[in-house]
Order: C-alpha cells, then structure tokens, then sequence
C-alpha cells in the first residue's frame, strides 16, 4: 500500500509552483510595461522649439510685402517733339545739379522762334499803321471842329445882328427866328462833332489796345520757346543717381515722354501691398513695422492709392528713419500693419503648433512628459500669441507642429 507523500515535500512543491506562477505574472507584467512604452513615442527636447508663456502686450497685425523705393523721385519729360541727338550719361551715375544728360534735337524749335518774330514784327507794323490812321482821323475831326467852331461863332454874330435890326424894325420876328434856329443847328452840329471825336479815340484805344495785348500773348510765346531751347541740353536739377535713361540715339521722342529718372538714394518709403479684403481694417496714420534685413523699423501709413489693381492695394508707408543703413532700393521687406494693441495679457512665441485664432490642442511640457491640453489663442502679432485661456504663465509650451500626436495625451520627453 502507498505512503503518504511527506509534508516537508509537499510544502517544498508548492512554494515551487507558487514561484513559478509569480515569475510568469512578472514576465507578463513587465512585457506589458515594455510594450507599453515602446509604443509611447519619445522627443527629444533637443530637436523640439518651446517657449514659456509670458505676460506682456501682442499687437495684432496683418502681414503685407512691400518693396523699397526712393523717398523723391524726378522725373524728366521731354520737353517738345524731338530726338535724341546723343546721350550723355548713363545709369548708374552719381548726379550733381547741371549735370547734363541728353542733347535733343531743337531744329524744330528755331523755326518756332522764327515765326514768332515775324508775327510780333507784324503787330508791331500793324500797330504802326493804326497809329497813323489814328493821326489822321484825329487831324480831320480836330479840323472839323474847328471849322464848327467858327460857324457857330459866325452864326452867333448874325443872330444879335438880326435881333438889333429888328429892335429898329430892319428884320422880322421870323428872320430872329431862323438865325436862332441856325445858332441851334450849328452848336448841335458841334457837339455831335465832340461825341464822334470821344467816340473815335476810345474806339481806336482798344484797337492799340488789341494789338498790344496780341503782341504780348506772341512774346510770352516766345519766350516759352526760346526757354525749350534752353531745354534741348536736358540737365539733373537736383543730387542723385541715375536711375534710367532713354538710351537710344536717334529715337524719336512725343512732348511728355520720360526721358529720365533720378533717385534721391539717401532716403527711402516702402510701397506696400495687401489684399482689399483687408480694407476695412486699414486707414491713413496706422503703425507699421517693416523688416529689413532681419532689423525692425518703424514707420507709419501716409497714404493709400485710390486705385485697386487685381484686388491689391497700394500703401504708401514713411519711414521714422528714412536713412537707415539696411535700406537699398528695391530691397524686398515683409510688413506688418498693426490694427489693435493689447498690453498686459499672457502670450506665447509663435509658431506652427497654432492653426489660428479660437481653440487650440497644444502640447504643455510638465517634467519628462508632454501633456496634451486646449488652449484659446487670440490676436496674433509679430512673433507672439495671444493666450485668452487653457495656459498659465511660466508653462512651457511645444511650439513644433504636433498633428502627428494629436491622438495622444501624453509625449515622453528625453532631456
């Protein structure tokens, strides 16, 4: 018959049995762990952009390119219908006042000038000939007056002859009545004489006068032209650069074409443009930040074109200092236009973890981890956030773009 198995060996078996169970339990348990964090995905700080919330004043912008250009710009137009008889100077060179640049063909010109002086040459003749017609008018009317004078006299002799006849009944009432009327009809005649003289001087004046004015019209004329001609030799009136030139020897230029462009190259303005769907929110006065450079320049909105181009808008932007070295014409600058500023609220830098205004998942870092978290994010500036709510100053935040982890709550961060 069987013994019964001794007590001693059945402890010994079952410590055994409970061993292995535990080892099995702890294989699994830390199989489970190891899974768990090889699935955990880890950042390195070292290759991650964070920034600490702080607190501080966010200017909210709208970004714009702009181009810079020469404060003042001249422009040189062709004077008068020409060609261009040789050029000068070329682009590029550095221009002083009387600095000459084209000669232009005056030909033309020289015929103008001709015939305005023959013109003035023939008021002048004619104003001549009126003058004398005028002496000779004037001679016969004085005459006639004269004449009229002495009939009137006459006629005024016989009138007291006839009266003193009829005092001793020699004449008739009737005979006293025609000298009379005689008397009338000469001082009549004489006065008409008078107005017609009157008449005749005023008439004649403005006639000179006419002439005179005609005369003047011609030398002022003429003037204007010989002034071209001085033109023909197309000079820089003020100091710069040549910006361009029309270059082509022998081309035939209209009145009013550009012959010229010169820069003043020590000040500068930024020409900007943005699209009119911003309109509402820009006006004339608006602070504006220009970036040349990688340097911050400040500056504000002068004036805005009337004109819109393709739903673009031109902004005419002055410098607070013109003459900053980092200006070069033409130089490409970003340009923020700032439409409202807010002072002490918490921000963040900024950067791609942010699609936008409103809520937001970010990523706030809390020792070895990242933890997800939302976040409402307002204006945004220049290089900063606006935080409305979900952060607190001094956390700090992920600001590399997470979308790859937004299906998880936490990041492993190695330091």
């Amino acid at each position: 018959m069987d013994k019964p198995l001794d007590k001693t060996y059945l402890q010994l078996r079952r410590n055994r049995r409970i061993a292995m169970y535990s080892l099995v339990v702890i294989i699994v348990l830390a199989s489970a762990l190891g899974i768990k964090s090889m699935l955990t995905p880890t950042l390195s700080i070292d290759k991650i952009r964070t920034a600490v919330v702080d607190r501080g004043s966010v200017d909210a912008v709208i970004l714009s390119s702009g181009r810079v250009v020469p404060e003042f710009e001249q422009v040189i137009s062709c004077p008068f219908d020409s060609r261009i008889v040789r050029v000068e100077s070329e682009p590029g060179t550095q221009l002083t006042p009387g600095h000459n640049l084209l000669l232009l063909d005056d030909r033309l010109i020289r015929l103008d000038i001709d015939r305005l002086q023959d013109e003035i040459a023939l008021k002048h003749n004619q104003r001549e000939q009126l003058e004398l017609e005028i002496n000779r008018q004037l001679d016969e009317m004085n005459s006639e007056k004269d004449i009229l004078s002495l009939e009137l006299k006459f006629q005024e002799a016989m009138t007291e002859q006839v009266k003193a006849l009829e005092k001793i009944y020699a004449a008739t009432a009737w005979s006293v009545k025609q000298a009379e009327l005689e008397e009338e009809i000469k001082k009549l005649k004489k006065e008409q004489n008078l107005r017609e003289i009157s008449r005749l001087l005023e008439s004649n004046k403005k006639r000179v006068d006419g002439l005179q004015i005609e005369m003047r019209l011609l030398q002022q004329q003429l003037r204007k032209v010989e002034d071209l001609i001085n033109r023909a030799t197309v000079k820089s009136n003020m100091k710069g650069v040549l910006v361009w030139i029309a270059s082509e020897e022998g081309a035939t230029l209209r009145q009013g074409e550009i012959l010229a462009r010169i820069a003043n190259l020590e000040r500068f303005r930024i020409e900007a443009t943005v699209s009119n769907l911003n309109s509402a929110r820009i006006a004339v006065g608006l602070a504006v930040k220009v970036k040349a450079n990688n340097e911050i320049l400040n500056g504000n909105i002068h004036n805005i074109l009337p004109n819109i181009e393709g739903g673009i808008i031109t902004l005419i932007i002055h410098l607070a200092d013109p003459s900053h070295n980092n200006l070069r014409s033409n130089l490409s600058v970003d340009v923020y236009i700032i439409t409202e500023s807010r002072d002490d609220v918490l921000r963040v830098n900024k950067g791609p973890f942010v699609n936008g205004p409103g809520e937001q998942e970010v990523f706030v870092i809390e020792d070895t981890r990242a933890i997800r978290r939302k976040a409402t994010i307002g204006i945004a500036g220049m290089d900063k956030y606006e935080v409305i709510d979900g952060l607190q100053e001094g956390e700090t935040v992920i600001l590399s773009g997470t979308d790859d982890y937004n299906h998880l709550e936490t990041i492993r961060i190695k330091h």
